[in-house]
């Protein structure tokens, strides 16, 4: 009998569980043994893992290494505290990595350390020759190369992108698109270390899976507000104008009939609260949600959407949502943008022509299903059968 491989799952945050648990699930139910550990915050409480830890995944703890990262900043001077670090690993995690027989590693993106507690696991996976691949925590949907103010600060200060060769180091770097692999090819990534594989949050088979075990969270809707629109709001730092979003808030505010439903960003980095609203938006047909409300369970709730920079415009169109692209508060560009599978407005008139428009089922004409089907094949699927993207993050696990 085949001995079974043994990975190592490290979860940092709310955004790595969405990308990363899909692909543990599929291994899972593929005879692998998979073992996850918090490198950040625990999240045991999270639906996706209590979900995971029902079908066998394991969660590794590590007393001595939480307490000491939550030490390790008050040690001084900093030679001594890396001195320690580099301890830690190659005794504390080298002996967590040999106990279990781990045969990969399995990070989200980033540099070839991680970030957090990855490093104590990460530097002692490499010394033993463990194979380490780091796989997405997000879905990149820009098309072009400076999307946020870190990014230009850096090319006003040096000229160039910012440089990602280092994380050749990792066996193989998984992007879901061609479209993203050329972002990493202009960051220095060499070619060879890249892999296309589809995206495993947004792929069917996890949508059809995920879709079972959500939790369920009806909104409350009154009959005089019967048609429910989600606006999600982006990290404001990818040149997102505020202002305008406030606009565009206040405004549907007024709409007669509506529940707006303003979802916060999951990072953290998107917020906004009705102190920036006009007052008459402070009513009880406008309610802004935090992580307390999960994103594929409002989709499914909503009548449409109202989407600019956030990829669960995809999981909209992956649940037949019909989703407006307000391309004027963006000053990105993105892959929603005149694909034909979302509603393009180019100003706030054109989005409450559009809403008014659904509401009252007059809208000249929706995206076709055809559309939409092409648009998912190539931005979740990777042109790759739909049923097979998940496999292929296994496949490239146990190679």
């Amino acid at each position: 009998m085949a001995k079974k491989r043994r990975v190592f799952f490290l979860l940092r945050s709310y955004n790595d569980i969405d990308h990363i648990a899909p692909i543990i699930w599929k291994a899972l139910h593929s005879n692998i043994v998979c073992f996850y550990f918090f490198t950040d915050q625990a999240l045991d409480t999270d639906y996706r893992i209590q979900f995971l830890d029902q079908h066998g995944a394991i969660r590794l703890h590590a007393p001595v290494l939480d307490f000491y990262h939550r030490v390790r900043k008050g040690i001084r001077p900093r030679v001594l505290r890396r001195t320690i670090d580099y301890l830690i690993s190659f005794s504390i995690g080298t002996w967590y990595l040999i106990s279990k027989d781990i045969y990969c590693i399995v990070n989200e993106w980033s540099g070839p350390f991680g970030r957090e507690m990855a490093e104590y696991f990460l530097r002692p996976g490499r010394m033993l020759k463990l194979k380490t691949i780091c796989v997405p925590h997000g879905y990149h949907f820009w098309t072009n190369k400076v999307i946020n103010v870190v990014v230009k600060e850096y090319v006003d200060r040096y000229g160039t992108l910012p440089n990602f060769s280092n994380r050749a180091q990792y066996s193989t770097y998984v992007v879901q698109t061609n479209n993203i692999r050329d972002y990493y090819l202009a960051h220095g990534m060499p070619a060879n270390k890249l892999r296309v594989l589809g995206s495993a949050r947004f792929c069917p088979e996890w949508r059809n899976t995920l879709i079972d075990f959500l939790p369920k969270q009806p909104i409350h809707r009154s009959p005089e507000y019967s048609f429910t629109v989600v606006i999600f709001i982006p990290d404001w730092t990818y040149f997102i104008d505020r202002q305008a979003t406030v606009s565009l808030i206040n405004a549907l505010s007024s709409s007669s009939g509506v529940l707006l439903l303003i979802k916060q960003n999951t990072r953290g980095t998107g917020n906004i609260d009705f102190d920036e609203l006009e007052s008459s938006a402070a009513s009880k047909h406008i309610h802004i949600v935090g992580d307390e409300l999960h994103s594929p369970s409002l989709v499914a709730q909503a009548d449409c959407l109202i989407n600019f920079a956030s990829s669960i415009g995809l999981e909209g169109l992956g649940q037949g949502k019909p989703v407006i692209n307000p391309t004027y508060l963006n000053g990105n560009q993105t892959i929603f943008d005149e694909s034909g599978a979302v509603i393009d407005a180019s100003s706030e008139t054109e989005v409450i022509q559009s809403v008014q428009q659904l509401q009252n089922k007059s809208i000249d004409q929706l995206p076709s299903p055809d559309t939409i089907d092409r648009f998912l094949h190539a931005h979740v699927n990777a042109e790759r059968p739909a049923d097979s993207v998940l496999q292929g993050y296994v496949d490239l696990i146990t190679a």
